[in-house]
């Protein structure tokens, strides 16, 4: 067998000899470096292949990778500048950065990326390279030493447990010079769409999913029935099922000696009086997610779904639930939790598990079920998901069923030899699941904005959520990030319905109110009483005037001076968003201090 350290090296001399010829408006070569396990480095510079004028492509075979290769960093040649330059960084939904640091680094989590591509503005060179193959393997890096800025991604290879499954694919996009972010979105969007010809724009899946056009009229609200107590320094142990015994694995190191925590519940059908008493205030386009109606409640015993809570009134109440909603024009639908695994499961296995390289079994965090399992879905979906689906959809939710997590992070792999299958692989999963889901509910929902299965996506809660990480957490890895721009939804505004970020969901300041409407999100609430049905009214009449746009592709976002922003879309309409204090005259139309204006064409 060829050393892979030669063969390395040989496809850059053989890019050398056939893409040799010199680019003038584009990428011209592309440094790849692998680190090995023990350290060692071993970097070749790639001519990358001209598609057009403006567009080069670098593409490294899956088996050319070295087989001890720790990581693999791609080094564009114009992916550089300095301290001082005018011009921006941008990944991920739209984190952006000025050229305005000595030293530091913003670090990607690779769980975390939603949008695979990296972007630069410079004196130099405005491009975007849009990445194919291995997605789930890599993240974006900004690094600046002495004020010289590089951006590069990163490929973890040692990570992935097993060779190299793709060839990795960079398309790098040169703009013209006085591009910005809305072209570098516009050229991801086309590039996207191109690959995959199934993302259709919501108002062309009015057509085979009649649920859709209700929903993209409506404000979700989640309402939930069942739930534990639940402690995160006190409760991230292995419960065991209530009214069972303590038990141990100890192949797996597991130790359930603790009974979990009682179910606390409201029942089923006091819910109705809640949501007429929201039609009786004129809201009459309501999305309801009704949460907490599994075994356990929410997050409760997950993966197990059936008997429904008897401690919420069981079946027969939430079916007289769903029918009352339905009754007075509601999109009625539910929250499973198919990510999740619990001790505290009637359904516990640890076959039921993803299993890491070594065999150990993987988790995720703590939720009121206890520790959390990673569920491998290779295993799980012919096992009971695909069923559990059906007797779900047979209680009568209708609309678009909301499976928590699989558009938040990366799908989780499993290295169990009875189930293996790489993160790939359980992507395709995610894809049957959620094709199930718009054939037998009318629609497939999920959290966030990561796209590996976004044509089969109808509704997120939100695209994703660093502006809490920055404003409301401090969080210092945010301290890298100077602004937020709709990068996401300059792309997918028109295909997915959407809220911004965790600060623009409930009840909302103005200031962050007016984030959403820049962002052209829609409210979400997660749970209604009393106490905010009024500020549920107030973005429910809100909304009324705006959701039209929740269909139109986003063409434009510019800031035209400083907090003031105008946002254009594909109707010709424009919303006018002024976050400053005073007044603000735009073509004749004057914007009060923190307010908006939309205009028509």
């Amino acid at each position: 067998m060829k050393n892979p350290i030669k063969k390395f090296l040989s496809l850059g001399m053989f890019a050398s000899i056939l893409f040799g010829a010199s680019i003038v408006d584009a990428i011209e070569s592309v440094t790849v470096v692998a680190t090995l396990n023990d350290g060692r480095e071993i970097s070749n510079v790639f001519p990358t292949e001209r598609i057009d004028e403006n567009t080069t492509r670098i593409k490294i075979p899956k088996k050319s990778i070295p087989q001890d290769c720790k990581y693999l960093d791609f080094f564009a040649d114009n992916a550089v500048a300095q301290k001082g330059d005018e011009g921006f960084w941008i990944l991920n939904r739209g984190l952006m950065g000025y050229f305005n640091k000595d030293n530091g680094a913003y670090k990607a989590p690779k769980q975390y990326m939603y949008l695979p591509y990296y972007a630069m503005k410079t004196p130099k060179e405005t491009f975007i390279g849009v990445i194919d193959g291995m997605r789930f393997e890599f993240n974006v890096n900004v690094e600046v030493a002495d004020g010289m800025y590089r951006m590069y991604p990163r490929w973890h290879i040692a990570d992935i447990g097993v060779a190299p499954y793709e060839n990795i694919t960079i398309t790098y996009y040169t703009l013209s010079k006085d591009a910005d972010y809305n072209e570098m979105a516009k050229a991801y969007r086309k590039h996207r769409f191109a690959k995959n010809k199934r993302i259709k724009p919501l108002k062309e899946r009015f057509k085979t999913q009649p649920y859709l056009e209700k929903m993209a009229k409506s404000v979700p609200v989640r309402i939930g029935f069942a739930s534990k107590k639940f402690d995160r320094k006190t409760d991230s142990v292995n419960f065991y099922q209530r009214g069972t015994k303590p038990w141990v694995d100890e192949k797996y190191g597991i130790n359930a000696e603790r009974e979990e925590n009682p179910v606390r519940a409201w029942n089923f059908t006091n819910g109705i009086k809640t949501l007429q008493e929201m039609k009786a205030m004129g809201m009459d386009d309501i999305a309801v997610c009704v949460n907490g109606f599994q075994n356990g409640g929410y997050d409760g015993r997950c993966p197990t779904t059936f008997p429904i809570c008897e401690e919420a009134g069981g079946e027969e109440a939430l079916k007289q639930l769903i029918k009352a909603g339905q009754d007075i024009g509601y999109i009625m639908d539910g929250h499973s939790n198919y990510t999740d695994a619990f001790t505290c499961s009637p359904d516990w296995s640890p076959d039921n598990i993803s299993k890491s390289p070594d065999g150990k079994l993987e988790l995720n965090g703590a939720w009121s079920g206890g520790r959390a399992y990673n569920l491998c879905l290779i295993n799980a979906y012919e096992k009971y998901i695909k069923k559990d689906l059906e007797k779900i959809a047979a209680l009568g939710f209708r609309g678009a069923h909301y499976i928590d997590v699989f558009t938040a992070v990366y799908p989780y792999r499993c290295y169990d030899p009875k189930h293996f299958g790489t993160r790939k692989d359980v992507a395709k999963i995610q894809n049957k699941i959620a094709r199930q889901c718009r054939k037998l509910f009318g629609g497939f929902a999920s959290e966030c904005g990561f796209d590996h299965i976004i044509d089969k996506v109808d509704y997120i809660n939100y695209v994703t959520a660093p502006m809490r990480a920055k404003y409301v957490y401090k969080s210092p890895s945010m301290e890298f990030i100077d602004k937020f721009v709709p990068f996401w939804e300059l792309v997918y505004h028109d295909i997915v319905l959407h809220n911004t970020d965790k600060i623009t969901q409930e009840v909302l300041t103005q200031d962050n109110n007016l984030t959403l409407v820049e962002f052209g999100g829609r409210p979400i609430f997660y749970w209604v009483n009393q106490r905010n049905m009024a500020g549920i009214k107030k973005a429910y009449d809100q909304f009324v005037k705006l959701r039209h746009l929740m269909l139109e592709e986003m063409l434009s976002h510019k800031e035209v001076a400083k907090d003031v922003f105008v946002i254009s879309y594909a109707n010709g309409e424009k919303i006018v968003v002024n976050k400053t204090t005073s007044p603000y005259a735009y073509n004749g139309t004057e914007v009060p201090a923190k307010d908006f204006r939309l205009i028509k064409k």
